[in-house]
């Protein structure tokens, strides 16, 4: 929300959305943790807080479009999300993120095992879980600020990735950054053709697909 308030009040302002993208989602991050938590985190809490948290940002943003109408166009393109141009924007953010997520590999596998157990091994399991959802946080931040919402890449990509290879974060986390980056290139191939001359937001499409996932993972849980 951050972030589309500093497009819509500075306009094509791409240095300064990143920032505010990332203060953004690290409120978030927070407040979804506090309405997760309840005699530690299960995943299926944090999906519905997620939900929540998503919905009354989306109302905050929809009350700006409003106030911004006449800005309302390129607000909309970004919120579809899709692979538009300034993919430079991502360099620093993607190296500084992408390294220090796959340093915390060990600690990630670690903190499976649970919070007592992983307090046991000598892990400080509040400050690298905080640590952790900040690096996520830049990681998402930053793509969001350069491609818009496509929020489903999040929830389908590592779950399948995890199906495919295992819980080993060593080598789920780069298997999840490669199967993504298929999967969205493909998506967005895919897009661009299906109703040429006329060019689908990959944004859409990735709703579609990943709509279906989040139900069944919901029913998997439940």
């Amino acid at each position: 929300m951050f972030g589309i308030f500093v497009m819509l009040v500075k306009g094509d302002a791409g240095g300064l959305v990143t920032p505010a993208a990332f203060v953004g989602a690290m409120l978030a991050a927070f407040l979804i943790y506090i309405l997760a938590w309840k005699d530690g985190l299960r995943p299926i809490r944090v999906i519905l807080a997620g939900v929540a948290v998503s919905a009354f940002l989306g109302a905050g943003i929809s009350a700006m479009l409003i106030f911004y109408s006449d800005k309302v166009h390129s607000a909309l393109l970004w919120m579809v999300g899709g692979l538009w141009n300034h993919v430079e924007i991502l360099y620093p953010y993607t190296i500084i993120g992408a390294v220090l997520t796959f340093l915390s590999a060990r600690h990630l596998n670690i903190l499976q095992l649970g919070d007592e157990i992983a307090k046991g091994l000598g892990l400080r399991v509040d400050l690298v879980r905080s640590l952790l959802t900040a690096v996520a946080a830049l990681l998402a931040a930053s793509a969001v600020c350069v491609v818009g919402l496509l929020g489903f890449v999040g929830l389908i990509i590592p779950h399948t990735a995890r199906l495919l290879i295992g819980s080993d974060y060593r080598f789920l986390l780069p298997a999840a950054a490669l199967l993504g980056a298929a999967i969205l290139t493909i998506s967005d191939t895919f897009a661009r053709t299906i109703f040429s001359p006329t060019e689908l937001p990959v944004g859409i499409l990735m709703a579609i697909l990943g709509a279906p996932f989040f139900l069944f993972l919901l029913r998997r849980e439940l």
